[in-house]
């Protein structure tokens, strides 16, 4: 199994692109290198189209480590079925998914609207 990483920077966002098939300690250190680069920017898109994460429980761990990378991260996944594995986690960490490249980068100018936190909402109105 092999990922490779690029980045690539805009004057909107820093994006990096996976490809390949990745799992288990391969995905922990693309996430601690995705870290790194989430220091120096102020949006991180990170493109899992030609990505192949097949293991579930290291995919949600490297989407909860990339979410505390500091920066606004989005993940661009184009495949339905992609989006709802990584969105199936249930972690609250989950950074936004989007389905492309420009609803991502579109995100730098307005920020994502995030769900309301029910217990929050219960606690608040009463």
């Amino acid at each position: 199994m092999a990922i490779e990483v690029q980045v690539r920077t805009t004057p909107e966002a820093t994006v990096v692109r996976l490809s390949g098939v990745g799992c288990g300690e391969l995905l922990e250190m693309v996430a601690q290198g995705l870290r790194e680069v989430a220091q120096d920017c102020a949006l991180l898109v990170i493109d899992l189209d030609d990505a192949v994460l097949s293991d579930a429980a290291h995919l949600q761990a490297f989407v909860g480590a990339v979410a505390d990378a500091g920066s606004a991260v989005r993940i661009v996944c184009r495949r339905l079925s992609g989006r709802r594995l990584l969105r199936a986690g249930g972690s609250r960490r989950c950074p936004p998914v989007v389905g492309s490249m420009e609803e991502a980068l579109a995100t730098a100018v307005r920020p994502v609207a995030r769900q309301a936190d029910p217990w929050f909402a219960a606690s608040a109105g009463g």
